[in-house]
């Protein structure tokens, strides 16, 4: 039985050693991989011509967009083979729309299900789990569970260069959007959460900003930080749990401008857009913290830059806004348009010691309405989404016609719209906590 693991050709070279792998894209295939080999199993890294030698082949999914790309190279595969596809990841989600493309899907983490898998091949019988979705005899009317595991306690080899050991699992906070806390129940370990940028300098990582405000984590200016507001207002923080106060961002920034040892003079903060109930004022808001804090200070000797990354929305399955109202609105640009009026540029706030622009990289509209296919798509969705993701004409054309694409074949109201509690097409998506009783009907 030859076991391959397979690598996206964005991410492959002349061959497919461990040192062609993405560090943050695979430390996940790479925990599968280390435990399928202490096993006693052989695993080779293949690709889209040399993936047809082999039985099995695990895919690592770790985000909604990486499905795009898997689909469209999953339907170039040339082979006659009877190819076993196991899929996992943080992206495997709703697969309602994707069972004609694999035959397990692995819900969370499965080190500890994906030998039983193997052998269930070995054997010619399918295998039955909550935390896997056997394309063959899944059903809505079952429960799957998104399955939680401690930390993996071996250290795994990333590149030639680089190891990694997980350190720890979820986040000590509960937002309400969020996918990371809700489909990873936390270590309990009493750490503050921590982004691990794998194999890099963690001072570059991004840490929770009221892990800051309360003295968790002793905040670090003298190199380049991220953190996270997630949301324009304290009204719109508190409604998704996000419990950063008005009060919160100012200490932050005043700590920030006023730090006589701060080397970097630039930040990066994450912020979500489109939250339900969401207004132009809101956006307002953070535009007064930046006031705020610059009122009688003194001008410093550099100037701050601030890199504001808004996130449009997106309902997460197994969450508690897994039902929520998502905004058909394209915010790619719209953000500096919007609060930066007359300043040139992506810049919304230009002060004495700060100067913020709006990220270059926010999502557009059709990325929006892509990730939703994939979080609220069902079997009728199937045939279209795989028309959409080989469409070299679509994945070339400009954002507006894209969207006439998508508006074409899709029904955006059943992707964007809200839905009653235990209605959404991936209800069957349970994890670690009762989402249920946090869900409003929005």
């Amino acid at each position: 039985m030859k076991i391959a693991a397979y690598v996206f050709q964005k991410y492959a070279k002349s061959n497919y050693k461990n040192e062609c792998l993405d560090a943050r894209q695979f430390a996940g295939l790479k925990m599968i991989i280390d435990s399928v080999e202490k096993a006693g199993y052989e695993v080779e890294y293949a690709g889209l011509d040399t993936i047809h030698n082999y039985d099995i082949a695990l895919v690592s999914i770790t985000a909604q967009c990486d499905w795009w790309t898997f689909i469209r190279e999953r339907y170039s595969w040339e082979t006659n083979r009877n190819l076993k596809v196991i899929a996992g990841g943080a992206g495997v989600l709703n697969v309602r729309h994707l069972l004609p493309l694999v035959d397990y899907f692995v819900l969370g983490a499965g080190q500890n299900l994906i030998i039983d898998i193997l052998k269930s091949i070995q054997t010619a019988e399918t295998f039955e789990h909550e935390s896997v979705i056997a394309s063959k005899t899944f059903s809505t009317d079952k429960k799957y569970y998104i399955r939680q595991e401690s930390v993996y306690p071996y250290e795994i080899k990333l590149t030639e260069k680089k190891k990694y050991k997980q350190k720890n699992i979820g986040c000590n906070h509960k937002c309400f959007f969020c996918s990371y806390t809700w489909h990873r129940q936390h270590n309990k370990s009493g750490e503050a959460f921590e982004w691990d940028e794998i194999g890099v300098d963690l001072s570059n990582s991004e840490t929770a900003m009221l892990d800051f405000v309360e003295g968790k984590k002793e905040i670090n200016f003298k190199k380049f930080m991220t953190t996270a507001i997630d949301g324009f207002s304290e009204r719109l923080r508190f409604s998704v749990n996000k419990k950063i106060k008005k009060e919160h961002i100012d200490f932050f920034l005043e700590k920030m401008i006023t730090d006589k040892e701060a080397k970097a003079h630039q930040i990066k903060l994450f912020n979500i857009v489109g939250l339900p109930l969401e207004t132009e004022a809101d956006w307002f808001e953070l535009i007064e913290n930046f006031k705020r804090t610059e009122k009688h200070k003194r001008v410093s000797e550099k100037q701050w830059g601030i890199i504001l990354h808004s996130t449009p929305f997106s309902a997460m399955p197994a969450t508690p806004m897994a039902n929520a109202p998502v905004s058909y609105v394209n915010y790619r640009k719209r953000i500096s348009k919007v609060l930066g009026g007359h300043l040139v540029g992506h810049r919304i706030y230009v002060g004495k010691n700060i100067w913020v622009v709006e990220s270059r990289a926010t999502e557009s509209l059709p990325t929006t309405f892509e990730n939703m296919i994939m979080n609220r798509g069902t079997e009728k969705d199937s045939d279209k989404v795989l028309q959409l993701a080989i469409s070299k004409k679509y994945w070339g054309a400009k954002t507006s016609l894209k969207l006439k694409t998508l508006e074409k074949y899709f029904d955006a109201n059943k992707f964007f719209c809200a839905y009653p509690q235990g209605e959404t097409p991936n209800n069957y998506l349970k994890t670690y906590a009762e989402v249920e009783n946090l869900q409003k009907n929005w």
